[in-house]
């Protein structure tokens, strides 16, 4: 296998207008399109296959329509979308009419994603997914960090956890968080963000 030359053109925003990839003697072009506000709009693929997108407000994709090199009917990929605040989908209508799927996401306080279900024509139940989170360390688990060691425990009923640096045991159900002072001292009740 020969050599791989990449080549790009850019608009005044630095978004991607054309790509080109050689490949020995055989070149593949793809070509992007962008709204007034810099969302993605359309896609075309070495192929010929044209991908059409219409963006919401931040840019996500609410519809796709896909077109076959050559021309011909377009298919729809994504019918709708609902996205929850910060970014990830809640709800998709994929496929066409006749054999549409309806995805739903659930995710907890973090965005961790903590089901899925898709439901086909008829009210098929085809997927029906519950993810759950193991504590990184026996006993508790942690949330976040922020400047030196300060970290959130989350304590359950009926566990324990302990502090890094003392090994103070808490049973209470409660959240602390370990700030910069040491042992003891240094855990503060929080709300408790996970009862």
């Amino acid at each position: 296998m020969g050599a791989v030359i990449q080549d790009f053109t850019h608009d005044r925003r630095g978004a991607v207008l054309t790509a080109s990839e050689e490949v020995g003697s055989s070149t593949y072009d793809s070509s992007f399109g962008y709204g007034p506000d810099g969302s993605l709009t359309s896609v075309t693929y070495p192929s010929g296959r044209e991908l059409v997108l219409t963006p919401d407000f931040a840019g996500r994709p609410t519809s796709i329509s896909s077109t076959p090199p050559g021309g011909g009917s377009a298919v729809t990929v994504l019918a709708d979308a609902d996205y929850l605040p910060s970014g990830p989908a809640e709800r998709l209508e994929l496929g066409p009419a006749a054999g549409r799927v309806t995805e739903t996401l659930g995710y907890d306080w973090q965005y961790r994603r903590t089901g899925q279900t898709d439901v086909g024509p008829g009210a098929t139940s085809l997927i029906d997914l519950s993810y759950g989170y193991i504590a990184s360390v026996p006993g508790f688990r942690k949330l976040g960090s922020w400047s030196w060691h300060r970290h959130i425990l989350i304590l359950k009923p009926g566990t324990e956890a302990g502090c890094h640096s003392c090994r103070r045991i808490r049973t209470t159900p409660r959240n602390y968080m370990h700030g910069d002072t040491k042992c003891g001292r240094g855990m503060r009740q929080q709300a408790n963000l996970d009862q």
